[in-house]
């Protein structure tokens, strides 16, 4: 589609910052309004109009009411306090999560650490807290284990107690398992991951997985971790989830480093109470969401790309501070959602973020919140969704925004 000068660009300086907004629609339609803060800037089309006030002041006006009709309805739902961002920790209501010292990698000490050499027609231990049956290693107790060679139907699976941290070096190891995921974490207080420098390693699971709890459903990803998990270094880490999820956490995730490649039949990299990336570089395919967690998504830096069949990015609450992030959804591109009382948020406080979305661009079901960042949306080309779709209202303060779609569903910016 080529693009005259009117639809490819209208420019909106604002008191805090500066928002570009396009909308295809043959040319520049239905815009109603920038919310800055507690004011509005007005927009008016610069060809092709007649009384061009008078329908901007309806439109607004419309507006309003409209979201005033949201947050009645909406009235019943908690909304929190904004996050703040301190350096490597971001809180948001309840929920505080930081880069703590063992969560970056750190070189590991060669006269402590557990050896486990993995072969399909043996595995050797040379250390303590792990033993072997089989084809598969169970690690009881915490401490450094450094994992070398190949599975091709095998599981390590941590089973210490909730007190132990446990680190596990991937130091190029090619683990697949017919039967449960290739790595099964079931209990230690965290449980941290490192991808030593120019290693290649990868992690992959069956269709025919077995949940060895089925009532919670567990394992279900490739990479399964019941507690806390954090992923560091500067190595290569391939997870194919053919069962269900490629990366799966039911608490806190964290990504510090490494190169993360996932593929999954559901969602790529799954999060429950919090999932926050720090750096690294994600690049995951998915027929589920891309990136998701049941509560709080946060990108603070890293390099992600997302090709997914349903959402790209979502999470009840989303914080995007920094980082630079590529999406292509075929529904919305970032959505925030919830089943609880929490409202869904959205907030954009820095980092570069590109959107191709079939549905919604980005969508709230509560509001979009902007402080920085650049934020380009390409929506869909039917005008049955759009760039932009909240159910409250988007607060602009300051950032650069572009959002490229119909105008089959416009909303207040």
């Amino acid at each position: 589609m080529k693009w005259n000068n009117i639809e490819k660009k209208w420019y909106l300086t604002c008191a805090k910052g500066l928002m570009i907004m396009a909308v295809a629609a043959g040319t520049l339609t239905g815009c109603k309004g920038a919310r800055m803060g507690n004011g509005t800037v007005n927009q008016k089309q610069t060809e092709g109009q007649e009384n061009t006030e008078t329908r901007i002041d309806e439109n607004q006006s419309d507006g309003q009411e409209e979201q005033g009709d949201a947050k009645e309805k909406d009235n019943s739902i908690t909304i929190g306090e904004p996050p703040t961002v301190e350096g490597q920790k971001i809180t948001i209501d309840e929920i505080a999560v930081s880069l703590e010292p063992e969560d970056e990698y750190t070189s590991w000490d060669e006269s402590t650490a557990v050896k486990i050499e993995l072969h399909d027609n043996g595995i050797t231990i040379n250390g303590q807290g792990a033993n072997a049956k089989g084809s598969m290693v169970t690690i009881t107790e915490a401490g450094t284990y450094v994992l070398k060679g190949t599975l091709s139907d095998g599981t390590i699976l941590v089973d210490a107690s909730d007190n132990d941290n446990v680190r596990l070096i991937l130091d190029g190891v090619e683990i697949h398992s017919e039967t449960s995921a290739a790595i099964d974490i079931k209990k230690a207080a965290k449980t941290i991951i490192s991808l030593e420098e120019g290693t290649i390693n990868s992690l992959s699971d069956s269709p025919g997985l077995i949940y060895r709890n089925e009532e919670k459903e567990e394992p279900n990803g490739a990479l399964f971790c019941k507690g806390d998990l954090t992923i560091n270094g500067t190595g290569i880490l391939r997870v194919d989830g053919a069962f269900n999820n490629g990366v799966s956490c039911k608490d806190i995730l964290k990504i510090a480093g490494g190169t993360l490649e996932v593929a999954a039949v559901n969602h790529g990299v799954k999060g429950n109470d919090a999932l926050v990336i720090y750096d690294g570089q994600l690049n995951v395919t998915a027929v589920g969401d891309g990136i998701k967690s049941d509560t709080l998504a946060a990108v603070l830096g890293g390099d992600i790309q997302i090709r997914d069949w349903k959402e790209g990015l979502e999470a009840e609450t989303v914080v995007i501070h920094g980082g630079k992030i590529e999406l292509t959804a075929r529904d919305d591109g970032i959505n925030a959602s919830t089943d609880g009382a929490n409202t869904p948020q959205i907030y954009f406080m820095g980092g570069t973020i590109t959107v191709q979305a079939e549905g919604d661009g980005i969508d709230s079901n509560g509001s979009v919140h902007m402080s920085g960042g650049q934020v380009i949306v390409h929506g869909p080309s039917g005008r049955e969704n759009g760039p932009l779709d909240y159910d409250m209202e988007f607060e602009l303060t300051g950032g650069v925004l572009a959002a490229f779609g119909p105008g089959g569903m416009d909303q207040n910016v």
